[in-house]
């Protein structure tokens, strides 16, 4: 099979292999398999020059050169720390796939035929969580297979590309997936200020989605007080409404702002955000803990949630 790099270190097919071709060769054993979690091995040494990176081809190593094997019944995949270009060959092994949770670091996030594969195989999924870089393979993925999809969840918002325009993915996502009929629950995560953070411009898109309960949205400087009221007015208008968790991103743009800036962006985001929800009498705060938490020297988000009477 051709067409599918194990990763750009010369020797790391051998490593590569002999980590993950005894996990391949248990999912061809078991073909009545039906969830499959997988956690590559990840490293910051990425970041210092060495791509340790895995790949999921190695996963479906030995399935995809077996012809005579069975199509797996896969419904559930959590795929965390790989590369994710893969063999067409595995198309058939993803047709029963109702739910995929895919996390993939900055560091070894790099373009792949992933998105491809899955709107070739007409994969409807019914829940997707999604980190990593958005790119429009990806956004016509779900544009064109989420007849069926109930829970949607975009974490830490960023692309693989600098000529790739974050608010541009925006408006496509917004403009041209957006409404789905069928989506109970909407989580859109953005770690920086932009149109990925909810106001007047993507508004009408999420209210036009009937179905929906849960709400998770990051709250952008300039538009707070406007976002904050056009929430009050869905909340107390929709009658299936039940949840709503808010976060603001962790920096104003797309490159890091420096340590002392960010930190006091935050701290300021964190009094304006409570200080609009009191003044707008918005629900009962069931939980309520700082935004954003300073965790071994990492940023990791939190939230404050809402919950509403239905």
């Amino acid at each position: 099979m051709t067409g599918c790099p194990i990763t750009d270190s010369p020797d790391s097919n051998t490593i590569t292999l002999h980590h993950l071709q005894p996990i391949s060769t248990l999912i061809k054993n078991n073909p009545n398999l039906e969830r499959l979690e997988i956690t590559g091995p990840y490293s910051t040494s990425e970041y210092f020059g060495t791509n340790n990176s895995y790949s999921l081809c190695d996963v479906f190593r030995s399935v995809c050169v077996d012809s005579s094997i069975s199509p797996l019944q896969i419904t559930e995949l959590t795929l965390y720390n790989l590369e994710m270009n893969i063999w067409k060959e595995v198309i058939p092994h993803l047709k029963s796939l109702k739910s995929l949770d895919i996390a993939i670091p900055e560091a070894i996030s790099k373009p792949s035929n992933f998105w491809s594969i899955l709107h070739m195989a007409k994969i409807h999924l019914k829940k997707f969580v999604f980190q990593g870089a958005i790119d429009f393979t990806l956004l016509k993925y779900l544009r064109d297979s989420c007849s069926v999809l109930e829970s949607l969840h975009l974490r830490q918002i960023t692309t693989s590309s600098a000529h790739t325009d974050l608010n541009r993915l925006a408006d496509i996502f917004y403009h041209l997936i957006l409404p789905i009929p069928t989506l109970l629950e909407l989580k859109i995560e953005s770690d920086h200020e932009g149109k990925w953070c909810f106001g007047p411009h993507n508004a009408d898109a999420i209210f036009k989605c009937p179905a929906l309960q849960d709400l998770g949205i990051t709250l952008s400087e300039d538009q707070l007080n406007e976002s904050i009221a056009l929430l009050t007015s869905y909340a107390s208008s929709s009658p299936k409404f039940k949840s709503l968790t808010l976060s603001h991103p962790i920096s104003r743009g797309i490159w890091q702002d420096p340590p002392g800036e960010a930190h006091f962006y935050r701290a300021d985001m964190n009094i304006k955000v409570q200080t609009a929800l009191e003044a707008h009498g918005m629900g009962h705060v069931s939980h309520s803990v700082p935004y954003n938490m300073l965790l071994c020297g990492r940023i990791v988000r939190s939230a404050i949630s809402l919950t509403f009477r239905v």
